[in-house]
């Protein structure tokens, strides 16, 4: 059977159309990405979710935009992109989901810390023990008590740079933004390096950038 130029004219169409929204969803992601670089996080976040709107199953965008709300403070939110990604076969999405997103157990957290709280009683004067315990419950989502062994490290010596920056990011993971920051700057102020390559995300996550 013949095609009548109309019907080739219309499936031609419809090609095009097709890979002008491929091309279209790789470049509002490609704009996204600069955006992010520029840390103009809002309007990275406004492409990412055109792009997402064109091809729900575009799981480089949730990853994307799941990286972008860390540097927004919004953990929750984050992880619920990388799982989306995960779960459409991104697999560093997968390695991200597991290693940041997943709790460990009660028990998993007394047996990581017990070689830490041991170490902690016999030298009662070094902060690293109790800021090891604090990194373990940080990992296993338990921010509370993370900041407790934070505080208890800098009550052994004040001077202590991580236990600062930790109990920003610990702060900033339990929506205290301003209070984080200020521990954020305060470890930057002190040298260390994670607080300073931190701090200009820490002020425009303040300003709403």
């Amino acid at each position: 059977m013949k095609l009548t130029t109309i019907t080739l004219t219309f499936l031609l169409g419809l090609n095009l159309a097709s890979c002008q929204t491929k091309q279209s969803t790789k470049e509002l992601y490609s704009i996204a990405y600069k955006k992010a670089q520029l840390k103009s996080y809002q309007e990275a976040i406004a492409y990412l979710n055109k792009a997402i709107a064109l091809d729900s199953t575009y799981a480089d965008a949730y990853l994307l935009r799941g990286k972008i709300e860390v540097s927004l403070g919004e953990a929750d939110q984050s992880c619920m992109d990388a799982k989306k990604a995960a779960d459409l076969g991104n697999n560093e999405a997968k390695l991200i989901y597991e290693q940041y997103c997943l709790g460990l157990t009660d028990e998993q957290l007394m047996d990581k810390i017990k070689p830490e709280d041991s170490l902690a009683r016999l030298y009662p004067n070094r902060p690293e023990p109790l800021y090891n315990i604090s990194n373990i419950y940080f990992d296993g989502k338990q921010y509370e008590k993370a900041i407790d062994y934070c505080d208890k490290a800098i009550a052994v010596d004040p001077n202590y740079a991580p236990a600062y920056y930790n109990k920003g990011i610990c702060l900033i993971n339990l929506g205290k933004k301003p209070e984080g920051c200020e521990f954020i700057s305060k470890a930057a102020g002190m040298g260390y390096d994670l607080a300073i390559k931190l701090k200009p995300k820490c002020e425009a996550l303040l300003k709403g950038n």
